[in-house]
């Protein structure tokens, strides 16, 4: 029991030290995914430009093979243009928007100053029909 014991003692933190150590782990530009509806385009382009930062110093410290290191990086360099034009798509909609918006806004005031002017007219027309009298 004591032998179990000192094991026990011993062995989860051996375990819990060397574990990290000789776990190999897999490089974060393997690990990156990301949901279109979850994050933002921002977030997806700093996702991207990051993990093509991290495959040129991976390549640069020769734990990339040339073939690799092609692959990953045409691959990201899609998903970085597809992100920039759908951001590019995004801004054009939202200056659309703003330009319907000022448009309808200056057609607004077009129709208030004609009501206004109206009823200018009306009210001279008015005045103008009690002097009469």
């Amino acid at each position: 029991m004591e032998i179990l014991l000192g094991l026990i003692i011993v062995g989860v933190p051996v375990f819990l030290i060397g574990y990290p150590l000789i776990k190999k782990e897999e490089p974060s530009y393997r690990k990156v995914r990301y949901s279109d509806e979850e994050d933002s385009l921002e977030k997806q382009k700093e996702s991207v430009f990051t993990t093509l930062g991290e495959i040129e110093f991976d390549y640069q410290m020769k734990k990339l093979s040339e073939e690799d290191y092609q692959f990953l990086k045409n691959m990201y360099k899609r998903q970085a243009i597809n992100i920039l034009k759908a951001q590019e798509e995004e801004e054009m909609s939202l200056l659309d928007q703003e330009l319907e918006s000022d448009e309808l806004e200056a057609q607004i005031e077009k129709e208030i100053e004609l009501e206004i002017e109206r009823e200018v007219q009306l009210l001279r027309y008015r005045e103008g029909e009690g002097k009469k009298e």
